[in-house]
């Protein structure tokens, strides 16, 4: 394996050991929402979620990568669009969403499309979200003339806009993900007094640990790749797979509750 570089390794690793404890804090998370629910069968659903989906990636990449950016924007879309108001429009949601997805696909497409084909898709799939982001930017227009989205909220779309044309795309995610998605959430599990006690800090520093232990074993288990590749393809599928049990629990199960995401 090759040296790691700036461009790729370090914002990867910068996802895994920053971005990733945000949803280490799923077990504090249940534990407020569903106090009825048993840890045993909370972390049995949530590792068998992730799992299954982690193997259908295997048999139908492609399917599963479109599946996960979709799932994505929504997220993003929910945490961002609940940073401006409690109770947003599906409108407002999605124009947030797809703002650094977006931005990262037209301004890269190549490294994107890279990118893809190492997670086992087509690089055609980086044309598809391509067509998609004009309807994105429709709806985007749609929802700052409904009122939905305020002017404040576009200057962020648009901010994140320029910072993903100037870094390279992999870094673009990584600020994003790290210090605006990550820790806009946390402090809403703070704020609402999801996580506030030593025990909940050290849940989500074992669960960080496991799955940083998981993504070393990924690493392993692809001696065949330079470390960039072997990083880059277990940094996202690890991502996708546990997005789809987080993405349950959040924006369902915290939606009931206070629209925490």
């Amino acid at each position: 394996m090759s040296d790691i570089s700036f461009e790729i390794g370090l914002p990867l690793l910068l996802v895994l050991f920053l971005g990733l404890p945000h949803g280490a804090a799923d077990a504090a998370v249940a534990k407020r929402t569903a106090p009825r629910v048993q840890a045993w069968l909370f972390a049995a659903t949530y590792i068998g979620l992730a799992v299954c989906f982690g193997g259908l990636w295997l048999v139908l990449p492609s399917l599963c990568l479109l599946t996960f950016m979709l799932m994505s924007m929504f997220h993003f879309g929910q945490g961002d669009a609940n940073a401006y108001t409690d109770h947003p429009h599906l409108s407002a949601t999605l124009a947030h969403g797809g703002g650094v997805v977006f931005a990262i696909i037209n301004f890269h497409p190549q490294t994107v499309g890279y990118i893809f084909v190492l997670l086992g898709s087509q690089e055609e799939v980086v044309n598809w979200l391509r067509g998609l982001s004009v309807m994105w930017l429709a709806m985007l227009v749609f929802a700052f003339g409904k009122g939905s989205i305020s002017g404040r909220a576009m200057l962020e779309i648009g901010a994140l806009w320029c910072l993903c044309a100037l870094l390279p795309p992999l870094w673009g995610f990584a600020i994003y993900f790290c210090f605006i998605h990550g820790v806009r959430h946390m402090r809403r599990l703070r704020g609402t007094g999801i996580v506030q006690s030593r025990r909940d800090w050290l849940t989500i520093g074992v669960f960080s640990g496991l799955a940083i232990a998981v993504a070393g074993l990924g690493m392993r288990v692809q001696p065949e790749l330079i470390f960039d590749d072997a990083l880059t393809r277990t940094v996202f599928i690890l991502l996708a797979a546990l997005t789809v049990p987080h993405m349950l629990l959040i924006d369902y199960m915290m939606g009931r509750k206070n629209a925490v995401a």
